[in-house]
């Protein structure tokens, strides 16, 4: 008699799950049960349950006309006794970046002894929900497989340190590690507001109200000082700034008899040195002024400028004061721009023709 595997059947592997040995049995007269010897192979491998199936035939070659009754078929069921592993993390190192920047990408890796990688559920959260909620950190599965890339963006104007932890689930064991995210504090730019393009001066006292902004500094420590020329006279006896806090004002007079227009610059430094300044002409005398409407400077989440005017003008910028103005295309109220350097500002009317020089 042949004991044979039954194809479609069986599901464990001869020779990896199991060896089969003989697969020839030998009945000699009047024996009606034979034992045969099925030997399990052990692995290392986390497997399901795995069956082979089993079936007594007849010798092609038997001579003496022996058959095979109705219990021909045997299973058996191979079960595991293999451990799974929880999965594995590979996690970043500690970083640091910057108040009001984003950190990473930065990767980290993954795996399973079992579970392929796609189906691994990766998720992450923040210690400090303040400084870093868990919906303000991306993750993605990068191209290359069990690599995953992190991005984190801190609340705007916030600082200070967080513990991100990642985890790691297979369905059954989940696996977790963290690294520490340092926020730097850093200095915003301080904002002076209120200053007209260009002021007429004629013969009584001009007094603009300027408001002060800075996000570190107290408005009490915030120091305002201006630069520029009105020729044949000492500036600093014609124009003033009084007051404290966020409010000052600034006074201009017109020397007597004089005529003309200064160009003047002015400056609000805070208590890290960060300075903003803005450009303005004063026109003296009794020439038509010529006047745009002003910009209004508003901080937004700690790192854009906005910028808001009335009116249909048209927005004209320029990096250093020593270069020529150029024209923003297409730009209109509310304008925003990112504060990361620095840059000044003016309104021209649409049929203004003389030259954008500072």
């Amino acid at each position: 008699m042949l004991v044979e595997t039954i194809e479609g059947e069986t599901t464990a592997d001869h020779g990896l799950d199991y060896m089969l040995a003989p697969s020839e049995v030998v009945f000699p007269p009047g024996i009606l049960a034979r034992k045969i010897s099925i030997q399990i192979l052990d692995d290392d491998l986390v497997e399901p349950r795995e069956r082979v199936s089993l079936r007594l035939v007849a010798h092609p070659q038997n001579g003496n006309g022996a058959t095979v009754g109705d219990r021909d078929r045997f299973n058996l069921t191979i079960l595991n006794d293999d451990l799974s592993l929880p999965p594995t993390i590979d996690p970043p190192g500690d970083q640091e970046t910057e108040e009001d920047q984003t950190l990473g990408p930065i990767f980290f890796v993954v795996g399973d002894d079992v579970t392929p990688v796609p189906l691994l559920e990766v998720s992450v959260e923040s210690s400090n929900s303040f400084l870093l909620p868990d919906e303000r950190i991306v993750l993605e599965a990068t191209q290359d497989l069990g690599i995953w890339s992190l991005s984190a963006t801190p609340t705007s104007n916030a600082f200070g340190q967080t513990e991100i932890t990642i985890h790691v689930s297979d369905g059954t064991h989940t696996t977790s590690a963290a690294f520490l995210l340092t926020v730097e504090e850093q200095n915003d730019l301080p904002l002076i507001i209120g200053i007209p393009f260009k002021i007429p001066v004629r013969d009584e006292p001009v007094v603009i109200d300027l408001e002060l902004q800075d996000l570190e500094t107290s408005p009490e420590d915030l120091f305002v000082y201006f630069t520029g020329t009105i020729e044949g006279f000492n500036i600093a006896s014609y124009i003033q700034i009084t007051g404290n806090g966020a409010k000052r004002q600034m006074t201009i007079r017109r020397p007597e008899g004089y005529s003309g227009t200064a160009s003047i610059q002015l400056f609000v430094v805070d208590s890290g040195c960060l300075c903003y300044g803005e450009s303005f002409s004063v026109v003296f005398g009794d020439g038509p002024p010529l006047l745009a409407p002003p910009i209004h400077l508003e901080i937004i989440a700690g790192a854009v400028l906005r910028l808001t005017w009335e009116g249909d003008d048209q927005l004209y910028t320029a990096e250093d004061l020593g270069q020529p103005f150029t024209l923003v295309p297409d730009a209109t109220s509310p304008y925003e721009v990112e504060l990361a350097k620095t840059g000044f500002f003016i309104l021209r009317s649409r049929d203004w023709k003389v030259p954008l020089n500072p």
